[in-house]
């Protein structure tokens, strides 16, 4: 059995030892050779923080959505998987899951449908607006950098007196969009498409957005805040209407 390399003074710094961190650099005092427990222990804490950071955000956001969201607001940051890395992580696997069972993520028939809309009657301009947005559809983690910012809009407006300022509402819908994914890819493969029941993972993924903002944001009563949850989606709805009727003003020829 191999034995841990105890010094006096820091591998990493030089810096005097005491206690099971060196004070200079945060480097452990107790440093073994390197092996294969010690590869495997490496990759998993520094490249996915699986020892305290993904698993532990994941059950967080799983059980108390609103709750989890406060304490990293309010400085209780180290247990948590970072928020933009937990949302690429969840898109990753949701994007995965979607090739492997063969079904659209929401974001592309959202976007996918718009196109179509617009899609008769169509000027090499308008062509190139579609394709922006069909390139959209098929990269989930674009689109979402691109919606989340507007929707991001939506809660701090609705929510506005919570005293959350607008980066803060980022780093929240961030959380929740990141979670939602999850739900999304655990339900939608299951769900033959066409079916009475296609939009249930939709419906939950409202429903959960709902609930971490009746915890997360305690001002007023539960129905009010849900009522203020449903207005993020429409002010977000609103903004995004009327940044496509600017793409389509923009890149349409005057009509004479």
């Amino acid at each position: 059995m191999e034995q841990s390399l105890v010094a006096t003074e820091c591998k990493n710094c030089g810096a005097a030892l005491a206690g099971a961190f060196c004070h200079e650099c945060g480097q452990k005092t107790s440093v073994g050779r390197l092996n294969v427990r010690y590869f495997i222990d490496e990759v998993l804490s520094s490249l996915f923080q699986v020892e305290k950071g993904l698993f532990f955000t994941a059950k967080a956001l799983s059980i108390q959505p609103g709750t989890s969201i406060r304490d990293y607001l309010q400085g209780q940051r180290a247990p948590h998987f970072k928020p933009l890395a937990y949302l690429l992580v969840t898109s990753a696997i949701y994007v995965f899951l979607a090739y492997l069972f063969e079904f659209n993520t929401y974001s592309k028939d959202f976007l996918s449908g718009f196109s179509v809309g617009v899609e008769e009657h169509k000027t090499p301009l308008e062509q190139k607006a579609i394709d922006g947005f069909n390139w959209l559809a098929n990269n989930q983690v674009y689109s979402l950098l691109l919606t989340i910012p507007l929707f991001s809009i939506g809660s701090y407006l609705a929510f506005f007196r919570s005293g959350y300022n607008y980066l803060e509402h980022l780093i929240i819908n961030v959380y929740i969009t990141a979670h939602q994914l999850l739900i999304y890819a655990s339900l939608s493969g299951l769900i033959p498409e066409d079916s009475k029941v296609e939009v249930l993972p939709l419906l939950l993924g409202v429903t959960y957005n709902l609930w971490a903002y009746c915890q997360l944001f305690q001002r007023g009563n539960g129905f009010k805040r849900v009522i203020q949850g449903l207005c993020v989606y429409l002010i977000f709805l609103f903004i995004f209407a009327v940044l496509m009727l600017i793409v389509i003003a923009i890149v349409s020829p005057a009509k004479v």
